[in-house]
């Protein structure tokens, strides 16, 4: 990849893909076999992968906010964390979440970590549920608050990027 000279700063997203191809491959085969007839029949693959390509270039910056927190509960009655993750800037983000749990007076225990949330760069926001599943004991989530930090992975710097609280009364 060459870039422009006057190619303006910010981030630019592509695909290579890459296609393995077999072009002598066979279907069915059938062979005479004493006495009887046989069928086989071969099986090739053709893979294809398709990669992602950014390429950032200049300064680039990234601001992401949290709105409209909610615990629900799915189908199964498992608790589910509901919000919206807002992104501004001139570059895409891909962060993990951290989620403790607190009750009054007590120091707050991680309940999950949910790594690996993207927002790209044409998108502005994006819906994210995440299943609170396998909870520490005693986990009581129908009081306390709940505190989500999201930052940066680790290639990424690891800085904190957004963070929230959302009060927890009857769920």
């Amino acid at each position: 990849m060459r870039k422009p000279q006057d190619l303006s700063a910010g981030e630019y997203r592509s695909h290579l893909k890459v296609k393995i191809e077999d072009d002598d491959a066979e279907g069915t085969t059938e062979r005479a076999v004493a006495p009887a007839k046989e069928a086989a029949i071969m099986v090739k693959a053709k893979l294809a992968f398709t990669i992602p390509v950014i390429v950032r270039t200049g300064e680039t910056n990234i601001a992401v906010k949290m709105e409209d927190l909610k615990l629900t509960r799915n189908e199964q009655g498992r608790p589910v964390l509901e919000l919206v993750l807002l992104r501004s800037g001139n570059r895409s983000v891909m962060g993990d979440f951290t989620i403790s749990h607190s009750s009054a007076g007590e120091k707050p225990v991680v309940i999950k970590t949910f790594p690996g949330v993207p927002v790209y760069r044409n998108t502005d926001r994006r819906q994210v549920s995440i299943v609170l599943d396998e909870l520490p004991a005693g986990t009581d989530l129908s009081s306390g608050k709940l505190s989500l930090v999201y930052t940066a992975q680790k290639k990424e710097g690891g800085m904190k990027l957004a963070e929230s609280d959302l009060t927890l009364s009857g769920n």
